[in-house]
């Protein structure tokens, strides 16, 4: 068949946008799996299946391999129903493992010598053959037991393992003796694999929230992708709210933890001119991003004054306390609030409590405040607390 000659040009950009937007076309085919299996749930041992694929994929040697599973766990989990509750309780171990100590995918990624065999034809051949082979045997089986689950995982990894052992390399042993340089491939893997386990919920939460938090604003502060970021801001606004609803004394103070370093980055305004230490522009683009997430998944009953690290922060703007600010504080305050207002909405105790509360010293400052940007900033966020509810801003 002969296409029209502009049919050429439309492949290629959609080749190129594709290859350009990797993440977002796997999170897409990987809803699109999700939804599929969904449907299909009823079906004899999908659940088996999954289980199989997945745990495998989690202990791969390749990292794209290792992030795919991490992205169906949180996926599936994202479904907000339990319609494969054996899945999540063999993942997550896996995943916490992964996330406390480096997994092996990543050790291999670090050694150049290690990596150059992982990429041999006869390794991926011998590697990339074996999920599927094992699948199709599992699939010749009557019974559908764990042992059996269980069983068909060790027989993929062993075929991996023999295969590394040919080049002396011990491949879930440990890989002694290695420097892990962090990298954009550990730093996204790292943060997908702790998306997956703040999706499954508090109960897969490890003790140590450390690594989890670290691996996340690590990648928002230093990664190009868009998708991937935003990604991560949602995991971080999940685990806060997750963490709200704990009756454990030390989640209550991780999450204001949380919450101050996101509000310490937001009042960064975007132009400028300086950045302060252990900040990044992408950052403090993204930490906005965050806030304003947290106010609209915030129920609407709440005031920001119950969001304490927030609070404090906006308190400059609080027209009840006394004029007696510094210059910076205010500017902070007033590039926080500009954030807050893009998530507000009409007849929300929130947007009630903000407008009464803090719009008298905003439009104050529109009028007289001696710094541009202020003003500037001052009149988007008079502006916009005017559009949202006429009624009760305007006198």
């Amino acid at each position: 068949v002969t296409l029209p000659q502009y049919s050429s040009r439309c492949w290629v950009y959609k080749i190129t946008s594709k290859l350009s937007n990797q993440y977002r076309c796997l999170s897409s085919a990987t809803n699109a799996f999700v939804m599929l299996c969904k449907s299909v749930a009823n079906i004899n041992r999908i659940e088996s299946y999954l289980i199989i694929t997945i745990s495998t994929l989690l202990k791969s040697p390749w990292p794209e391999q290792c992030e795919l599973g991490s992205t169906l766990v949180g996926a599936l989990a994202n479904q907000g129903d339990k319609t494969f509750p054996n899945l999540f309780e063999q993942c997550k171990p896996i995943l916490i493992k992964a996330i406390e100590s480096m997994p092996t995918c990543l050790q291999i990624d670090s050694n150049s010598t290690l990596e150059a065999i992982r990429s041999e034809a006869s390794m991926q051949n011998i590697c990339f053959s074996a999920m599927e082979t094992v699948l199709q045997k599992y699939g010749n089986h009557h019974k559908s037991q764990n042992v059996i689950v269980d069983s068909h995982i060790s027989t993929i990894t062993k075929i991996w393992s023999d295969a590394f052992r040919r080049y002396n390399i011990n491949l879930y042993d440990g890989i002694g003796g290695l420097q892990i340089s962090p990298s954009s491939t550990s730093m996204r893997l790292l943060s997908t694999n702790c998306h997956a386990v703040i999706s499954i919920g508090q109960d897969c939460l490890p003790s140590k929230l450390t690594p989890i938090i670290r691996a996340l604003v690590t990648l928002i502060k230093n990664e190009e992708s868009h998708s991937r970021s935003n990604t991560a801001c949602c995991a971080i606004v999940q685990l806060i709210l997750i963490l709200q609803k704990s009756d454990d004394e030390q989640h209550s103070k991780v999450w204001k933890k949380i919450v101050t370093n996101m509000c310490g980055m937001a009042c960064i305004h975007r132009l400028s001119d300086s950045i302060p230490k252990g900040y990044t522009r992408r950052g403090c683009r993204q930490a906005k991003i965050v806030i304003q997430m947290l106010i609209a998944q915030t129920s609407a009953a709440h005031t920001l004054q119950e969001i304490a690290p927030l609070w404090s922060r906006l308190n400059p703007l609080n027209c009840q306390v006394s004029a007696n600010q510094s210059d910076t504080d205010i500017l902070n305050a007033i590039v926080l609030m500009e954030s807050i207002s893009l998530s507000l909405k009409k007849d929300t105790k929130m947007c009630s409590h903000a407008s009464s509360m803090m719009l008298p010293s905003i439009t104050l400052l529109a009028c007289t405040s001696p710094v541009a940007i202020c003003r500037q900033v001052s009149v988007n966020i008079a502006s916009k607390l005017c559009e949202i509810d006429t009624r009760n801003t305007m006198p």
